[in-house]
């Protein structure tokens, strides 16, 4: 064989071997990128973060209250959701040195009100919340003294009211309200217990990431029926609020 034919046979050699690698890396040219890919480590993947419905604020208070008509202590409940709005369960007891059940003058009466509001927030921003609140509940009333009337009575309640809060600073929000709260006695008979319209102020303290303290002044008139005359309301209520979970720290409403 010359030289010349072996240069030209090792060429050919050459292009072949050439061609059939290139050709072979069009048909697959995403085989070294897989290889590199698969030979990369696992990481393990994160738990989503939950969303926003599932989602869930609590908050606890106690209060003490008193006015010309009594005095007593309130400890409440109350859950925040999605977009603020809110449920909760409150129970109040309370002394009234002078009342009216079932149409008759008594003294010396307990009461126990529990009832269950219900928070919906119609706006909401970095300066301003306002809402509708709705609060169904029962009230049981017993007298110590109740001369010729009965010595108990059972009523259904409902106080619906509006509410804006102002958030004045980080840690002073001021709260203005209208309620209208209703009691209808169903126990030892049916009939209007109480009816009123009362307008409520006073401001909510930021102590902490989980801890405001509030104060109330709820003024206005209030009457019933079967001689229990018209009254004009001054009740004065103070509070600490202890809040976790989702939104804690700007719990300045509700």
């Amino acid at each position: 064989m010359t030289p010349n034919k072996a240069l030209i046979r090792a060429g050919a050699l050459l292009v072949g071997l050439w061609w059939a690698t290139d050709a072979g890396a069009a048909e697959d040219p995403g085989a070294p990128a897989a290889t590199s890919e698969l030979a990369k480590p696992v990481e393990p993947v994160e738990p989503a973060e939950p969303t926003e419905s599932t989602q869930i604020g609590h908050a606890a208070t106690v209060s003490l209250r008193a006015s010309a008509l009594g005095y007593g202590a309130q400890v409440g409940y109350r859950a925040r959701f999605r977009r603020g709005v809110g449920l909760g369960l409150e129970v109040e007891g309370l002394y009234d040195p002078e009342a009216v059940l079932g149409g008759y003058a008594t003294e010396h009466n307990g009461f126990v009100n529990a009832r269950v509001p219900v928070f919906i927030p119609a706006v909401r921003s970095s300066a301003l919340t306002m809402a509708v609140l709705v609060a169904p509940g029962v009230r049981f009333a017993r007298s110590v003294d109740p001369g010729y009337g009965p010595d108990q009575s059972l009523a259904v309640t409902l106080e619906p009211g509006v509410f804006a809060y102002l958030h004045a600073t980080p840690r002073l929000t001021w709260m203005l309200g209208v309620t209208m709260p209703v009691a209808i006695q169903v126990d030892p008979i049916t009939d209007v217990a109480e009816l009123g319209t009362l307008v409520a102020t006073g401001p909510v303290v930021t102590l902490g990431r989980h801890v405001n303290l509030f104060a109330t002044v709820d003024t206005g008139g209030l009457f019933g029926s079967d001689g229990d005359a018209g009254k004009f309301l001054i009740r004065g209520t103070a509070g600490v609020r202890i809040h976790w979970g989702v939104g804690a720290a700007d719990w300045t409403a509700y």
